[in-house]
């Protein structure tokens, strides 16, 4: 069987907020949330993964949003899930194919009710069910579920996964180049579709800045800010106006005519942690300008007081280098 992407679904329709949830999902103990919608996805820069979350929203903004009458907001996670958590899509993604998890913006517990003690949420518990009845007339009439939350994320999923399997085939041989002002962009398609979008977005920013639609093979955008790290990448559009799957990402910088941007005298340059602050996780990133000789690299990360928090080994390739950093090496108070 073709297996082309993978979108587990862990939201069942509750908007509350328990005591326990997984850190830091909730504000705070019984606050409700019936709009926010999280995705989750491994990897940071040309992740498939995360691919295949900006493609599920930008399928929302573009076909759906707009005659949505309650908008959902669909926030692309920098992790793969919620700490100390394990989804489904996990797997699949060990074994190569692109997959995401869509999870609701609050949940009743952290899932463990057996190892965190005096736990009293719903979450995997004999009290996790639909809804109570109220005054014993053998009728549910409060309900834990939103149902429509529900039908909203229902909708936003269905949407997704039907662009997905429709869609034809991403470009190949996709290249990118700095030009004055702007990135020029080049690709093969033996479909010939003829329509593409370019999705663009700045290095720190989980989402795309832009997404232009172009009808060439060879192309150039412009009005990028000049110093910045963009991550760029391609697709295809079929004649009923379907795209693909975005290609992978490549990584561009480029200066103006008038100042050049300065390479590091050593070969490499920490760059800014993102997001900042974090969601659930943030990542650190190096960027290596050349081959450099060395016997080992890590992160470290301290606290204001000193401390060290977490070594994390880090290999120095020439481009973008990454590790992920998140809540476990903290202590989480819910609000």
């Amino acid at each position: 069987m073709q297996l082309k992407a993978v979108l587990n679904n862990d939201i069942v329709g509750g908007i509350i907020c328990g005591e326990t949830a997984s850190p830091p999902g909730c504000p705070g103990l019984n606050e409700i949330d019936s709009i926010n919608v999280r995705v989750y996805s491994d990897g940071v820069f040309n992740s498939k993964h995360k691919q295949l979350a900006r493609f599920s929203k930008l399928e929302y903004q573009e076909l759906l949003e707009a005659v949505m009458p309650v908008k959902p907001v669909v926030n692309i996670m920098t992790p793969e899930d919620r700490t100390g958590r394990g989804g489904d899509h996990i797997p699949f993604r060990q074994k190569g194919f692109a997959s995401i998890r869509y999870t609701s913006a609050n949940e009743h517990g952290n899932g463990d009710p057996t190892g965190t003690p005096d736990y009293h949420d719903r979450q995997h518990t004999m009290e996790d069910v639909l809804g109570v009845d109220t005054n014993s007339d053998g009728e549910l009439d409060s309900f834990f579920v939103d149902f429509n939350y529900l039908s909203r994320n229902t909708v936003l999923n269905g949407n997704a996964l039907a662009m997905a399997a429709l869609g034809p085939v991403p470009p190949i041989n996709f290249a990118v180049e700095p030009v004055n002002n702007g990135i020029e962009v080049s690709f093969e398609d033996p479909d010939n579709h003829g329509e593409y979008r370019v999705g663009v977005r700045k290095y720190w920013d989980n989402d795309w800045e832009l997404v232009n639609t172009i009808f060439s093979t060879t192309d150039t955008i412009y009005g990028l800010s000049p110093g910045e790290e963009y991550a760029v990448s391609v697709a295809c559009v079929d004649e009923l106006g379907t795209e693909s799957l975005f290609s992978r990402e490549y990584a561009v910088s480029f200066a103006t005519g008038t100042r050049e941007v300065r390479v590091s005298e050593q070969g490499l340059t920490l760059l800014q942690n993102h997001p900042n602050p974090f969601d659930e996780a943030t990542v650190i990133a190096v960027k290596v300008d050349r081959a450099l000789r060395y016997k080992e690299a890590y992160i470290a990360v301290f606290h204001i007081e000193g401390r060290e928090l977490a070594r994390m080994p880090i290999e120095l390739k020439e481009g973008l280098n990454e590790v992920i950093y998140d809540f476990q090496n903290h202590q989480y108070i819910p609000g």
